[in-house]
């Protein structure tokens, strides 16, 4: 199917059920209506172009019960709901995050990699069809055992509600773009478009995104932990302090274990260095340069790559993810919609988005 207007699925009047034009009579003998609307539809099953189903003429108005929302998407989205009911297998993806930690009195976070699940091919024991939680309608929760897993279904027009899910919440959430069928879809002819959705369900990690998994405030609290416990090492290892600030040399400074550095002197005191009012406006206008892509002493953080303005070819930008911990004085600017603002958070208001944002420390 190479034409996102094409509409591969139909609800069957006699069996009540989703059915793809592949699996019912050519034309109008096909016995299906739109399941927005409720027109009646045709099976357009010709030899040039994809099978698909289309809305009968116009003769057919007063049969109409609504405006039709259908799509390709929107019928996506309900197949794939039947599917589940019928016992779908779901395969997950892999789920990598790097945290970042802010290490205090050094310019640069500490960014940690882990993997928090594996791919796996998953039978589920009970599916709930359409689920609200917390002002989110999720469209299926999935249960394995005691694990439950909220799948939010996303395509053009219908985004992922950001701004409704909290980091704090212990939900294993999925995304799931249906868009990335498309070209699973593109080599099917004879509209068998229900079996190839059900394998690529079963078989294919495509569109599919970890949104939140249950073991990630452990790994947090674990490289927090390490962060607070190897301070003095790590201000030591990544050797950036923040503007303005500075201190005694620290290069004898080894590594040690936490036991051991009880037994050493008081690590250096960081002093901030004087800053002379001439000084201070040629450094907040380096800073907003920055945001903007000039090429300075000024480090910026990105929200993640999508907000670098060189490609990630300038050794002064840092993907540092979404990150609510910053200092007050970090200046952040959208580069999606233009917004700037001033915080420790580079969530952007407007976008409800950390993936656009760049961030440098200000005076």
């Amino acid at each position: 199917m190479n034409n996102l207007n094409l509409i591969p699925f139909g609800l069957h009047v006699p069996s009540a059920s989703l059915t793809d034009v592949g699996s019912v009579e050519k034309g109008v003998q096909c016995d299906c209506i739109c399941p927005s609307c409720k027109t009646p539809l045709i099976a357009r099953q010709g030899e040039i172009k994809e099978w698909h189903f289309a809305h009968q003429s116009r003769s057919t108005e007063q049969e109409t019960e609504a405006p039709c929302e259908y799509s390709l998407a929107v019928s996506l989205r309900l197949m794939i709901k039947q599917l589940f009911e019928e016992g779908a297998v779901f395969y997950l993806p892999e789920y990598k995050k790097t945290f970042t930690v802010p290490i205090p009195g050094c310019f640069k976070p500490y960014q940690k990699t882990v993997t928090i699940s594996q791919e796996a091919k998953v039978q589920f024991d009970n599916v709930v069809i359409e689920y609200r939680k917390e002002e989110v309608l999720f469209d299926l929760v999935l249960t394995k055992g005691k694990h439950k897993l909220f799948v939010y279904i996303t395509y053009k027009g219908r985004p992922f509600p950001e701004k409704l899910i909290h980091h704090e919440q212990q939900d294993a959430i999925v995304e799931f773009n249906v868009l990335a069928l498309f070209n699973a879809f593109s080599e099917v002819k004879m509209g068998q478009y229900k079996e190839i959705l059900a394998t690529f369900l079963a078989s294919s990690v495509e569109g599919k995104k970890w949104r939140n998994h249950p073991r990630e405030g452990a790994y947090l609290k674990q490289i927090s932990d390490h962060v607070t416990d190897n301070k003095d090492d790590l201000i030591a290892r990544y050797g950036e302090k923040y503007i303005g600030v500075t201190s005694k040399p620290l290069s004898h400074v080894t590594k040690t274990t936490r036991a051991a550095s009880v037994l050493q002197n008081t690590p250096p005191r960081l002093e901030k260095s004087p800053v002379s009012s001439e000084r201070k406006p040629n450094q907040l206008e380096q800073s907003k340069q920055a945001l903007y892509g000039a090429l300075n002493n000024c480090r910026v953080l990105l929200g993640s790559f999508d907000a670098s303005l060189t490609k990630g070819e300038s050794t002064q930008e840092t993907v540092i993810g979404k990150v609510n911990s910053l200092s007050p004085q970090f200046l952040h600017r959208c580069v999606s919609c233009g917004f700037e603002w001033k915080g420790a958070s580079n969530l952007c208001s407007t976008c409800q988005t950390h993936e656009h944002t760049r961030s440098v420390f200000g005076q």
